[in-house]
Order: structure tokens, then sequence, then C-alpha cells
């Protein structure tokens, strides 16, 4: 059994993305995505796909000042409407707006 759950609401984040133009990727997801043949559609379907059995931990980073900002990682096995299957690590945030932090190939 998992020792923690998600701090970000899956529930919520489908029901913005159900919403339009709530997805936001940061860092290097956007090219890793795209390098893995993903569209915006193809990630929006992924992650609605997520459910808490995906989920893996929560990570924190330091932002400095003594702020920090913490992340939900998951672990998916997704296949897109071509047939294509990855094994997927997925870090996220979720304010309003569904943040992807990372979205690549587990390692």
């Amino acid at each position: 059994m998992k020792p923690n759950k998600p701090i970000y609401s899956l529930v919520e984040i489908h029901k913005r993305l159900r919403e339009g133009n709530a997805l936001a990727l940061e860092g290097n997801s956007e090219g890793d995505a795209r390098n893995l043949g993903y569209t915006d559609e193809d990630i929006c379907d992924c992650l609605f796909s997520l459910t808490e059995d995906n989920f893996s931990k929560t990570k924190e980073y330091p932002l400095g000042k003594g702020k920090s900002t913490r992340l939900d990682v998951y672990l998916i096995t997704y296949t897109k409407a071509t047939g294509e299957t990855d094994d997927l690590y997925i870090k996220l945030k979720f304010f309003g707006w569904v943040v992807v932090a990372s979205f690549h190939r587990q390692r």
C-alpha cells in the first residue's frame, strides 16, 4: 500500500482540462513530449487516464527564500490512439492550470 496520496486532486485536474485552455508545459516537458510524438490532445488524453493507482510520490523542490513547490509524480503505461504504447513518468502541479513539469519515458 502506498504511504501517501497525491496533493493535487485528479477530479479537479480532469474538470479543469475538460473546460479547456488549462494545460501548461514547462521546462523540458514540452520538448520531451514532442520528441515522443505527443500532441497537446495526446497529453490531455493521457492526463485524463491518470488514476490514483498511477500515483508514485510527491516531490518537493526549493524555490529559495524559504519557499518551495510540490509536484505529484505519476507512472503510467499509456497507449495513444495510434496504438503506440509508452511507459511514462509524469510530474505535475495544479493551481487553476495543470502544469506539467515532466513528461517522458520512465528511466
